[in-house]
């Protein structure tokens, strides 16, 4: 069976550490398993994954943020602190063997008379957030972004309005094409399962799913997590750009538990 032409993508993009640019001595599943969960059935992890190169440091450095945020969004999601039924049961089992985590969720709660807050600690979700996108980046464009992005948002999906949803969910109409030979571009001429109607790449159904577009000098990845967490992670060759009306703050935000 001979390669496909986005095989050679892949291995370019397997060629370096994503972050840092050294030896990639590790490979790193984009997204990680713990924002998944694991086959009724059969009790195992998602099998082909996105998979990405990265060194055994920056993999080591990223381990630890993505519990907390995996934990923080069950915990937005739920309204508690305290893992129930509710909890997704590999966030429920990575929050009881890490007592740090636990005490972390409990202070950022915070009970108003109507509604229920928890703080974020903006600088490890950023840090999640931009290792996500650049992962997808990397797997769908073939084109890593190695300069900062100019964009980076997040906000629980159920904060938006109507039309600023409807903006989030649709995929951007980009002039020119990506990457000749990029996973991107055949996606726009080919069938793939695992991609919707709407052009989200669906990673597990209710879990996790992405979506990335780039033409010349411009990449956008776009995430969601649980259906709670909306990330939008955009490249314009360094420059800045205004934050768009449903998040202008950006970075500084709070999670709110429940759903309109």
């Amino acid at each position: 069976m001979g390669l496909h032409p986005y095989d050679y993508g892949d291995a370019r993009s397997l060629m370096s550490c994503l972050h840092c640019g050294g030896k990639p001595d590790s490979k790193d599943h984009n997204p990680s398993r713990i924002f998944l969960d694991k086959n009724i059935r059969t009790g195992l992890d998602p099998d082909d994954l996105p998979v990405v190169g990265l060194c055994r440091s920056c993999n080591s450095f990223f381990s630890v943020d993505e519990p907390y945020l995996a934990c923080l969004v069950e915990a937005a999601r739920t309204g508690v602190a305290e893992p129930d039924d509710r909890w997704r049961p590999k966030a429920r089992v990575a929050l009881a063997h890490n007592r740090k985590l636990q005490r972390i969720l409990k202070e950022a709660k915070q009970q108003l008379p109507n509604e229920t807050i928890w703080r974020v600690d903006t600088v490890r979700v950023d840090r999640v957030a931009r290792k996500l996108a650049v992962g997808h980046a990397a797997f769908e464009l073939h084109d890593p972004p190695y300069c900062e992005p100019s964009l980076v948002s997040l906000f629980p999906l159920h904060t938006l309005r109507s039309a600023h949803r409807n903006h989030f969910e649709t995929v951007p109409e980009l002039p020119g094409y990506p990457e000749v030979g990029s996973r991107a571009l055949f996606r726009m001429f080919e069938d793939y399962p695992s991609q919707d109607e709407n052009g989200w790449i669906v990673i597990q159904p209710g879990r996790y799913r992405y979506m990335a577009v780039g033409s010349g000098n411009l990449a956008m990845v776009r995430m969601v997590l649980s259906e709670y967490l909306g990330i939008e992670v955009i490249w314009n060759d360094g420059e800045p750009l205004e934050a768009p009306e449903y998040n202008p703050d950006q970075m500084s935000f709070d999670f709110y538990s429940g759903f309109s």
